[in-house]
């Protein structure tokens, strides 16, 4: 009777102890298919963000905007009052642009060397290159952030490649380094003086430059615009002695760089085509306030074949930037040397030796505005 009580506790102890074994079993593997539903959740989402990377990768490629291996800028968009925007100045960081707050008049002034853009808060009326545009909303102020409505940033279009993803601005690197491999050496970019320049040789003149101020170039304006079904320019060049204008600028060699300057008589600042507009008028020549609409006018020159006087037009790279915008216009003085008003090399009226890497690379065209 005892030996059968002794069995039958044994046999009761091993089923305790398999059950507990299956029980261990049991759990490990649950743990286990937890784990695994957790790797495979971790895997799909890792999936799935590679599929979205490559479907933008694939749609920049196919827009031919970005470069292999190079990264995008992602700008927020801020839903406001159910319309969508984006911040300018966030923008205008990305695109490396210049910009000026005037708080008095409550205008955002937009560029590169000189102003392209003008902005009001809470109108619809702007400006592009000197002319009038109508925005699609006016821009606010919302926590201290100047917005432009999404729909207007196709006025930056030139400026850059982009796309809108997920209620992002996406701008995709463009191709201004295309040229990167330039070097001083690079004797076919070369800039070289035309042999027959009346105004070749020593720049020194001799007898009274005139002042930039004091200038009235209406009795003298040879740059006419007017409208005839559709706009156009007329353009007439001048008999101008270069040496003495060159004479001229000279004078203001060391003047201070503004971006968006007004006059000289009234900021005693320039900017590039500031400089070069008021230069030129002392001098009955009348050019449009910006580099790149002073690029529109005048006879088109080869890099090979320069004459003093001449002026010359380039690009502002930078790595979300393309490279066929006008930002930046010099006058050329002979032997490869520009006089021109920039913040870089040095800040302010400067002479720039232009057989340069930098300016071989970002030069875009020449143009003769007087004869």
């Amino acid at each position: 009777m005892r030996g059968l009580r002794v069995r039958t506790l044994m046999v009761g102890l091993m089923c305790i102890s398999m059950l507990a074994s299956a029980c261990v079993n049991n759990g490990g593997q649950a743990a286990q298919e937890q784990n695994n539903q957790k790797t495979q959740k971790t895997q799909n989402a890792q999936n799935n963000q590679n599929v979205q990377k490559l479907n933008v990768q694939q749609s920049t490629s196919e827009a031919d905007t970005i470069n292999s291996g190079s990264e995008t800028a992602a700008i927020q968009i801020i839903s406001h009052n159910k319309n969508s925007y984006v911040p300018l100045g966030e923008l205008v960081n990305v695109l490396e642009l210049n910009s000026e707050w005037d708080e008095g008049t409550q205008t955002y002034s937009i560029g590169e060397i000189d102003v392209v853009y003008k902005m009001k808060v809470n109108s619809k009326n702007a400006e592009k290159a000197e002319e009038d545009v109508l925005l699609t909303r006016e821009p606010i102020m919302v926590n201290d952030k100047l917005l432009i409505s999404l729909e207007d940033i196709q006025l930056f279009q030139e400026y850059m490649n982009y796309d809108v993803n997920d209620q992002q601005l996406i701008i995709y690197p463009s191709y201004t380094d295309a040229n990167k491999d330039i070097n001083d050496a690079n004797h076919d970019l070369d800039f070289s003086d035309d042999a027959e320049d009346p105004a070749g040789g020593n720049d020194d003149f001799e007898g009274n430059a005139p002042d930039i101020e004091g200038t009235t170039p209406q009795d003298n304006a040879v740059w006419i615009p007017y409208t005839n079904n559709e706009s156009v320019t007329v353009f007439t060049r001048k008999n101008v002695n270069a040496n003495k204008l060159i004479a001229t600028g000279r004078k203001y060699m060391g003047v201070k760089y503004k971006f968006g300057a007004s006059k000289y008589s009234k900021s005693k600042r320039f900017d590039c085509s500031s400089y070069v507009q008021q230069l030129y008028r002392a001098y009955g020549v009348q050019l449009p306030r910006t580099a790149r609409n002073q690029a529109k006018v005048g006879v088109s020159v080869s890099r090979k074949n320069l004459r003093k006087g001449d002026l010359l037009y380039f690009y502002v790279p930078g790595r979300f930037k393309t490279n066929k915008t006008v930002g930046h216009v010099g006058i050329y003085i002979g032997n490869n040397k520009m006089l021109h008003s920039s913040p870089k090399p040095k800040n302010g009226v400067q002479i720039t030796n232009i057989n340069k890497a930098y300016w071989k690379r970002t030069y875009i065209s020449a143009k003769r505005v007087i004869k």
